[in-house]
């Protein structure tokens, strides 16, 4: 089957996750961040793939670094890379790689994303300090926002933009679609995020392992907060961790020229 050469495909993505108990000696996020893109070339089989990057962008994070990607880009050997920088979003880091390829702008492309807010927050309760490496003599970094807007004026103006407050009204207007009540819906959603519970258990990168049942899950308690109507703490993302992760996406003549196979190809 013939592809268009600059058809964008991943080919190796990787995630670390740290959990020390001394916060003293955990790792960065741009330390993270770089073994985890070392990592998505071994995945790749082609680790000399990192040499040849175009560009590393990385997605926002709690953090103070101006240029995150140029340190990533430095450790991994990409020091000819441009670096981007986007905003705290889900679907910029998405819409950016795939369209600067497609385009022929580049033609291999790193997105990296990190935090060690798990260690921060250790560090504050036992009063010490993490190690800190963020390049001061950096300039800030290119931003990408993407062209993907996700609230209309009359959204924003009411206060409808925020996830915490957007998803509660999607799921609210959910349950009254199917004439649910508030106890079925409840039970139908606990079962649902049960679901996601039994996979967590068995992964090793999970930030939460502990088994919990559809009705533990659902039921506010004292160690399971009512967050944001229908959602308990338990059904919330978690930003109390030390993870990262990685992906390289590359056009498909690149991929070719590297010698991935065309099985691992992933088509986003």
């Amino acid at each position: 089957m013939s592809i268009d050469p600059r058809t964008p495909v991943i080919i190796g993505v990787a995630q670390v996750t740290d959990r020390v108990d001394d916060p003293e000696l955990a790792r960065t996020p741009v330390e993270m961040m770089a073994d985890a893109l070392r990592s998505a070339a071994i995945d790749a089989g082609a680790p000399a793939a990192l040499a040849g990057l175009d560009l590393v962008g990385a997605v926002g994070g709690i953090w103070r670094y101006s240029d995150p990607g140029r340190q990533v880009a430095t450790a991994v050997g990409a020091g000819d890379a441009r670096t981007l920088l986007t905003g705290l979003s889900g679907t910029s880091p998405q819409r950016l790689l795939a369209t600067l390829i497609a385009a022929g702008r580049i033609e291999a492309a790193a997105m990296v994303g990190g935090e060690a807010f798990r260690s921060r927050r250790r560090a504050r309760r036992l009063g010490v300090e993490v190690r800190r490496d963020a390049d001061p003599d950096l300039d800030p970094a290119e931003r990408y926002e993407g062209t993907l807007d996700m609230a209309t004026d009359h959204e924003a103006g009411r206060g409808v933009v925020e996830p915490g407050v957007v998803y509660p009204l999607i799921e609210t207007a959910i349950r009254h679609a199917r004439g649910e009540s508030v106890a079925d819906h409840r039970c139908r959603i606990g079962a649902l995020w049960a679901g996601f519970n039994a996979v967590a258990v068995d992964n090793p990168h999970a930030a939460v392992r502990r088994p919990m049942t559809a009705a533990q899950i659902a039921t506010p308690s004292e160690d399971n907060r009512m967050v944001a109507a229908p959602y308990t703490k338990a059904m919330m993302a978690n930003n109390s961790v030390d993870q990262a992760s990685a992906v390289l996406i590359v056009s498909a003549a690149r991929a070719a020229s590297l010698g991935v196979p065309r099985d691992r190809w992933v088509f986003p």
